[in-house]
């Protein structure tokens, strides 16, 4: 496959530069993450795993996307 430059390969280019900058926070995060789960009693992972699971429900992601975008709840 031929690259040729124009103005409408830029965005895609940008793009996959932003994604791949983001896969490399999350993946520090994740790390961060294991490092604290290796170190943590099991008790506070019980709790901890509770808390991720609550975190991932669809009803609290839009609760939490509202109040992150400044919305009021009413």
């Amino acid at each position: 496959m031929k690259f040729s430059y124009n103005k409408f390969h830029l965005p895609g280019i940008f793009s996959m530069l932003k994604n791949a900058s983001l896969r490399s926070a999350n993946m520090a995060i994740k790390e961060q993450l294991m490092q604290e789960i290796e170190s943590a009693p099991d008790a506070l992972l019980a709790e901890t795993l509770n808390f991720l699971r609550f975190l991932k429900t669809k009803e609290t992601q839009i609760l939490l996307n509202n109040v992150l975008n400044g919305y009021k709840l009413v």
